[in-house]
């Protein structure tokens, strides 16, 4: 019963919804992190040079008209409680396309696992594993009418052997699906350890190598920061949520340091991405999405922020919260 139960909750608990938040290190690391709920401070001193302009760096699809649609929630006739969150009849639609589409998710994950086991798999970086979890994401998403449009999404093609550090606003738990739509190479989420318990999800993780942080433990949190260097400087993306956490309202919150220490630590570029409405699909309040994403959800792929000796992680910060929050409808922006 438990398996079933953890099953038919995969559109909220996929192996990537996780925020990154670096904690606080110890001096002797010399690492250049805030405080875990510090935001980045403002820093009028910052250089403004070109390339210092968000702007130079924003998609440019990006669409005025549909910034200023204004998508709200719509009343979607919330029937009962499951699990402490709302349900509606769409909820359940979506509730039967995750029990379908679990089957063929863990035949191929116990495919893969066996094959690399055995040594009949060369893949170094484990990526088929995040390639089945984007043929996953692409599916669910499809069948639940909320495939997003895709903005200057050759972008995302520019990342190179370099690497890249991938960073996103983050709204809903729907952002992870909607986000592996957008970039097609592979790319490692930082993770919970707890995750590594519930079925299909923790085979993905092991699995795939992602990178997996007890916050409670201050080693595990050096073991994660030295991970995600090691995997920026061999080349491999990413993913960070630099806000730290979910945003209840949508709109755009602080960012945090750790990410952008990263990025400087290792020279990698940036890789903006503006993710638009996923709270308006999938709010905070609900178990499953409330309706579909068709029309409403976008993801829009910005211009690689490239790397630059003399950029500070504050400036670097000021730059990349400019280019995602330029993207945004209106109701999303910081007030």
């Amino acid at each position: 019963m438990r398996l079933l139960v953890l099953l038919t909750l995969l559109p909220t608990t996929h192996p990537f919804l996780i925020t990154y938040d670096l904690p606080p290190l110890h001096p002797s690391t010399h690492l250049a992190v805030l405080k875990e709920n510090d935001a980045i401070p403002s820093n009028p001193e910052v250089s403004k040079s070109p390339s210092s302009n968000p702007e130079q760096y924003l998609s440019r699809g990006v669409d005025e008209e549909f910034q200023g649609k204004g998508f709200k929630l719509e009343d979607y006739g919330l029937g009962f409680d499951m699990a402490g969150k709302k349900v509606n009849l769409f909820g359940l639609y979506t509730l039967l396309i995750s029990l379908l589409t679990s089957l063929p998710y863990y035949l191929g994950l116990t495919l893969t696992s066996t094959l690399t086991q055995n040594k009949l798999l060369t893949d170094p970086n484990l990526n088929i594993y995040d390639t089945i979890g984007k043929i996953w994401s692409h599916t669910w998403l499809a069948l639940t009418f909320s495939t997003p449009e895709i903005v200057n999404k050759e972008a995302g093609k520019m990342i190179d052997e370099r690497g890249a550090l991938i960073v996103a606003n983050h709204a809903s738990w729907l952002d992870i699906p909607v986000l592996c739509t957008a970039v097609d190479g592979p790319f490692k989420f930082i993770a919970k350890g707890e995750l590594t318990q519930v079925p299909l999800i923790g085979q993905q993780l092991t699995g795939g190598e992602h990178i997996l942080i007890t916050r409670e433990d201050r080693r595990s949190q050096l073991q994660t920061f030295k991970a995600a260097l090691n995997y920026l400087r061999n080349g491999v993306p990413v993913m960070a949520f630099p806000e730290g956490q979910r945003s209840k309202d949508g709109r755009l919150g602080e960012f945090k340091a750790g990410a952008f220490s990263m990025a400087v630590k290792s020279k990698v570029p940036i890789l903006p991405i503006t993710l638009c409405n996923t709270h308006a699909v999938m709010p905070s309040d609900v178990l499953f999405p409330v309706q579909g994403g068709g029309g409403k959800l976008r993801v829009v792929v910005h211009d690689l922020v490239e790397f630059e000796e003399d950029r500070s992680e504050e400036e670097l910060s000021r730059i990349v919260r400019g280019v995602i929050e330029g993207a945004l409808p209106v109701e999303q922006r910081s007030i």
